[in-house]
């Protein structure tokens, strides 16, 4: 269903001089949700099975205990997500995200929601918990929203930004805040500081695309979150060169923050910190394989230079780390490397974590790449191939989900290992819940599989296992009957199949046909609220200012919200409501761009006038634009919620005929991303409200060779591309979801 290519100024919106009464309605219903009562029952087993009676549960300003059984009731009002507090004696105290949202089709029914089993983990006199944390800086954006100070100078305060220069705690503090009870449960405590820590920022790199730094009172919020040692070994530590680096371990020192990773030459820079952790000895070591090479001042340092630990120098990470081993420690090796914006490990990156493992270190925790990867396993060394960013200024849409990783760890031998995702709203980590945790965690349990490790959503974590014993594999089956279109194809959502946490495994069919599975790119076209802090129907990544749209719940296809768009005859401007972000193809960052794309589209209207999706093309960075194509036009009038889909036209790539400068990529001059547009525009008479919901980009990947074949589980393929010479086809899906085993 694509559209002629053209060109569209301005993005009206507008403001209505009274209420519509589509917003009226809207309000209405609000109200009569805020009044909605839930009742929230879950039952607390050790992981044999057994009750934890006794335990006490706090939900914000809720409180009850558990009874003998291990059953606990809370009952909610004016209900919305949040975190689950519970401690029991004898247990480490857990915390579980909810997701509580009232539901919009029975405002005035009691809410119920009956929790899966809730497995607590016992406390051991030598099991240490250690909570690691991704990339972490507070400078640039989060001191000053236009960058427009020099890079040697410290803005002055900016009442638009999230930090005051003057003051920078209490703005630290603020956006660290909701990960606080996770860094006050665990026995340690680290992140990777992505960042020079100084306040005389006078000697930038000189060829950097790149360069932040973090104001020192900063480092107090971290003592105040209970960060217990901060890896420096990292391509960020050097954006202010030698004086950057002293300024930074001197301020660290003066905070009592530890550190490695960093020093004023090769042999301070490989030096570990020792640390006796629930009585057992660790040595945390640090480096960096990013070296800026292509710069004339790279980023590490040597016998005459100081900077990061040089990762590359594979004879001093292998000796470092069996020296660590030899003198009674267990090495936690942090390793900054990767190809950044990449799903999982490049070839290269493997080598790096192949050495690593080969000297058989007690943990091997990375970072880089600030997208979230995968849970492997080498040469019986567990490895976390990146944790993704945590509290990090990037505006790319791709980098705001990271994950955090609770590692239990007995004399140097892991345990167990649990992923909580977040998601930096404004740039600060927010825990996720619903629809947007169990996508992001079926995605990093897909690339875990290839690498030895399994990881399966259960209750908004991410659940590590290297053996299918410790899980219960659960299977349904689901049968459909698809039309295909005249071009002998169908896209099917399995967004609308599947139930929680669930992953296809089989198609089987007596047809002929072929198989393709897509992910979506866009990840926040739900308009779902899936973050857990006090604000409600907030829309992520999409511009709804003005009062002609707004997050609704009024008129919902599926979920407990949708984007409502409201135009009468007195405008003579569209209202537009744009996807604030660029969704990259996958591959871009390794110039192996994907651009075989569909999208998918709900929209319903009332009384509605013409509507429009609109794709805009542009390069992975930078300026340079390639037009747009209209997806769909919808005629004006009433309807019923409606699906629509289509193919995107992304331009082919062109060859770039000059040698790239130092800071230029590929990307740079191709149509690698893409941003979507909704417009809807004023009928002739009357108000009209046009809805949208579950809007997807999908990138098609797998081709299935036999639609007999098992699918690898979990996996985040939503979509299936059916193709196929009949005009319809049955088919028999099987769905795979896991939970512990006890």
């Amino acid at each position: 269903m694509l559209g002629v290519m053209l060109l569209f100024i301005g993005c009206g919106g507008g403001f209505q001089d009274s209420p519509s009464p589509f917003l009226e309605e809207e309000q209405a219903l609000q109200a009569l949700l805020r009044k909605q009562t839930s009742t929230l029952t879950g039952k607390l087993l050790t992981h044999q099975g057994e009750p934890v009676a006794n335990a006490a549960l706090r939900f914000k300003q809720h409180e009850t205990q558990s009874d003998a059984s291990g059953t606990f009731q809370l009952t909610l009002t004016n209900s919305h997500h949040g975190l689950l507090e519970i401690h029991a004696r004898g247990f480490h105290p857990e915390f579980i995200p909810l997701y509580m949202t009232s539901n919009p089709a029975q405002p005035t029914d009691i809410n119920q929601t009956e929790l899966a089993p809730i497995y607590l983990d016992p406390i051991h006199p030598h099991q240490a918990r250690l909570l690691f944390a991704g990339d972490t800086g507070f400078g640039r954006r989060f001191i000053d929203t236009d960058e427009s100070t020099p890079l040697n100078a410290i803005p002055d305060d900016d009442p638009n930004a999230l930090i005051q220069t003057s003051n920078p705690e209490p703005g630290t503090r603020d956006a660290l805040t909701w990960m606080r009870p996770f860094f006050q449960a665990a026995d340690w405590a680290a992140l990777n500081l992505e960042s020079p820590v100084t306040d005389t920022p006078n000697t930038p790199h000189p060829t950097k695309a790149f360069v932040f730094f973090t104001l020192p009172n900063s480092l107090k919020a971290l003592n105040w979150l209970g960060v217990d040692y901060v890896s420096l070994g990292n391509n960020h530590l050097y954006d202010y060169l030698e004086k950057g680096v002293t300024d930074t371990i001197k301020h660290l020192d003066q905070a009592n923050i530890p550190h490695s990773g960093a020093g004023s030459n090769e042999q301070s820079a490989f030096a570990a910190f020792r640390v006796s952790i629930k009585g057992a000895p660790y040595a945390m070591l640090s480096a960096n394989s990013v070296s800026g090479s292509r710069h004339a001042i790279d980023y590490n340092a040597s016998a005459i230079k100081g900077g990061a630990a040089d990762e590359r120098n594979s004879a001093m990470i292998t000796q470092r780390i069996l020296e660590e081993k030899a003198a009674g420690f267990h090495p936690i090796y942090h390793l900054h490397t990767g190809k950044e914006y990449t799903l999982e490990p490049t070839a290269f990156t493997n080598t790096r974590f192949e050495l690593a493992a080969s000297a058989e270190p007690a943990l091997v925790v990375a970072h880089h790449p600030h997208i979230a990867q995968g849970v492997g396993r080498s040469n019986g060394v567990v490895q976390i191939h990146s944790l993704g960013n945590f509290a990090f200024d990037q505006d790319r849409a791709e980098t705001l989900l990271g994950q955090m990783a609770r590692v239990d760890m007995t004399d140097g031998t892991v345990d167990r290992i649990r992923l909580h995702p977040v998601y930096l709203e404004d740039y600060r980590p927010r825990l996720i819940v619903g629809r947007l945790a169990d996508q992001f965690l079926r995605r990093i349990g897909e690339y875990s599989h290839d690498y030895g490790g399994r990881v399966f959503p259960y209750l908004n974590q991410g659940w590590v296992t290297f053996t299918d014993h410790a899980i219960e594999t659960i299977e349904r089956e689901v049968r459909l009957t698809v039309d295909l279109n005249k071009n002998h194809e169908a896209i099917v959502d399995l967004r609308q199949i599947a139930e929680p946490l669930e992953s296809l495994s089989q198609i089987q069919t007596n047809s002929n046909i072929q198989v393709q599975l897509g992910k979506d790119l866009m990840i926040h076209g739900d308009f779902e609220d899936n973050d857990t802090d006090d604000e409600r129907l907030e829309a992520a990544r999409w511009d709804v200012s003005g009062d002609s749209r707004f997050i609704c719940q009024t008129h919902v296809f599926s979920g407990v919200s949708a984007l409502c768009s409201t135009r009468s005859p007195k405008f003579i401007d569209d209202s537009v409501s744009a996807y604030r972000n660029r969704i990259r193809v996958l591959g871009d960052s390794i110039d192996e761009p994907n651009k075989d794309l569909s999208w998918i589209a709900y929209i319903k209207g009332i009384n509605a006038g013409n509507i429009q999706l609109v794709a805009r093309y542009y390069a992975s960075e930078g300026d340079m634009a390639f037009g747009e194509e209209t997806l769909v036009r919808v005629n004006p009038g009433t309807f019923d919620w409606q699906v629509f889909s289509g193919n995107l036209s992304m331009p082919k790539e062109q060859p770039i005929t000059r040698v790239l400068g130092v800071n230029e990529k590929l990307g740079q001059f191709n149509a690698r991303a893409v941003r979507l547009f909704l417009r809807h525009s004023p009928p002739e008479r009357g108000e009209a409200l046009a809805a949208f919901d579950d809007i997807a980009v999908i990138s098609w990947q797998t081709q299935l060779t036999n639609s007999l074949d098992f699918i690898d589980t979990p996996h985040s393929n939503d979509f299936i591309k059916i193709h196929s010479n009949e005009k319809s086809v049955n088919l028999k899906l099987t769905f795979t979801r896991y939970s512990p085993r006890h």
